[in-house]
Formats: C-alpha cells, sequence, structure tokens
C-alpha cells in the first residue's frame, strides 16, 4: 500500500512543560543547599517555597496530560492520505471508517460520477466491497442528514425517466432504492436521492460539521480504460481521504455539489424500479 500524507499537528506541550518542571525542581533544591529551610521563620520565604511546591505538582500533572493534549491537537490537524486501488481492502475500510466514525452531528453529501455507478465501468469483482462501503452509509439514516446525488449523461435519460434499474451496478442500484423508500417513509430524516445531469469526471463524499465549516472528504479518483468495449469506461484508480477541520477545502466541494443540485429531480422508487421493453431485470 503506498500512502502520501500532509499533516500539521501539535507536539510541543511535552517540551515545555518538561523544561518548566525541571527549572522550578532546579530552583527548590538550590534554595534547600543554601540552607534557606533554616530560615523558614520567615513567611515570606516560605509562601515562596510552597509556591514553588505547588507549580512543580501542576507541571507533573501536566507533563501526564501533555500526551492526551498533542493527541487532541493530532486529531483535530489538516491531513491528506492517498489510498491506491491496488490495496483495495485498505482503501474501503478507511472510506468506511470516515462514515461510520462521524458523530451525529454532521450531515453526508455524495456526489456520483455518471461512469463508476453503470454497470460498464463495474466487472462485478468489486461489488463486495461495495455493498459493504454503502451500508456504512445506510446505518446512518436514522442519525445523520444524507444527500446523495447522481450524475447522469444524456444518454442515459429516458424521457419521463431513466431506466436506472437497467443501467446501475447491482450495489448502488440496491442502495439507490433502500434510500428512495427510506426517505419516502422518513420525510424528516432528511435522507434525498436525486438525479442531476452530468457534469463533473469526478466522485466525492463530503461529511460536513452541521455547525461550522469543516469535515471529512473522501475524493476518488479514476482512470479511463482504452482497452474496454464500451467508450466511457473508467476504473477506480485510487482515493484521499482529507480531514479538514478548519473549512480550507470543505467549502469548494459543497459549492460543487450546490452547483449540480441545482437542477436535481428526485428519484422515487418508481423511477429506480423503472424498466426498459424487454429488459429481463426482475
Amino acid at each position: 500500500m503506498v500512502r502520501r500524507r500532509r499533516r500539521f499537528a501539535g507536539g510541543t506541550t511535552s517540551f515545555v512543560a518538561g523544561g518548566v518542571a525541571g527549572t522550578l525542581a532546579g530552583v527548590a533544591a538550590k534554595l534547600l543547599w543554601d540552607g534557606v529551610v533554616d530560615k523558614l521563620a520567615d513567611s515570606s520565604i516560605l509562601v515562596s517555597l510552597l509556591l514553588i511546591i505547588a507549580v512543580i505538582a501542576m507541571t507533573v500533572v501536566v507533563l501526564n496530560a501533555s500526551g492526551k493534549v498533542d493527541r487532541l491537537i493530532e486529531r483535530a490537524s489538516f491531513s491528506i492520505d492517498y489510498y491506491p486501488a491496488d490495496d483495495a481492502d485498505e482503501l474501503y475500510r478507511r472510506s468506511r471508517e470516515v462514515i461510520a466514525r462521524s458523530d451525529a452531528d454532521v450531515d453526508i453529501y455524495a456526489v456520483n460520477s455518471y461512469i463508476e455507478v453503470f454497470k460498464e465501468s463495474n466487472t462485478g469483482s468489486d461489488e463486495r466491497q461495495q455493498r459493504n462501503y454503502l451500508e456504512s452509509f445506510a446505518r446512518r439514516f436514522d442519525s445523520v442528514g444524507y444527500h446523495r446525488l447522481i450524475q447522469v449523461k444524456n444518454g442515459q435519460l429516458k424521457g419521463g425517466g431513466p431506466a436506472l434499474a437497467d443501467l446501475l451496478a447491482p450495489a448502488y442500484r440496491d442502495h439507490y432504492l433502500a434510500m428512495a423508500r427510506f426517505a419516502k417513509a422518513n420525510p424528516e430524516k432528511g435522507v434525498k436521492i436525486e438525479e442531476v445531469p452530468a457534469k463533473l469526471p469526478t466522485s466525492f463524499v463530503v461529511v460536513k460539521n452541521r455547525h461550522g465549516s469543516g469535515g471529512q472528504i473522501i475524493w476518488q479518483m479514476n482512470k479511463h480504460d482504452p482497452n474496454a468495449n464500451a467508450p466511457d469506461v473508467e476504473q477506480i484508480m485510487g482515493v484521499f481521504i482529507i480531514i479538514d477541520p478548519d473549512g480550507l477545502l470543505v467549502p469548494r466541494f459543497m459549492q460543487w455539489f450546490s452547483e449540480l443540485d441545482r437542477n436535481s429531480r428526485e428519484l422515487t422508487e418508481q423511477l429506480l424500479l423503472e424498466q426498459q421493453p424487454g429488459s429481463d431485470q426482475p
């Protein structure tokens, strides 16, 4: 597995606290060595010593907690990790974790390209991984807002409604049906699935903090397959997992999402089950 990472994190807490503790301990030892203890009748000296002892005790507490502080700083830092498709298990595992481990105070925004979810770009070898990944979204139906856009190119528009049951890869079709059915039964939960005219040749998921501009991003990179029978066949090349607590990139992805969503149409269960005449789909 190849991973590329850029991270900005804390790491100075232990160093600073340790320096302070060492300095104070040295001062206290020097005072004792000079015989200050014999002069404790002087209340000012007594107060000074007690203050030094108290500060040393507090510094020890800081030292014990500094590891936790540094870990907290690191968790709240910006990072980018790349997971290539050559290690599909790790790629899908890390992508599932982004969805599964996000708290309840987020909304999920997903965009599928007009290539990846259709049969021509899916041989079936990744179906198990795809189903496990999409199931991590389904488990969040009750707890977070979840809005997904499917980009549909001109040739996939079928008059009054696209025959997506014929066109979609099975794992995606089943997940979209589950979304449509849940949205119909629970309109207050904020689960929504829509189709939009194809515009962006990419796929991404934004797990956005509901009360801030930051969040996490799963950004999928695809590559064209020039040897395939169909002209638009693409394969997944890898994904970037981006941790963006301060909203450096999340707003840009949300702008792309909003631009696509302007021309959206809700996908109902009926549209997702509609078939072309003569189709052998169940």
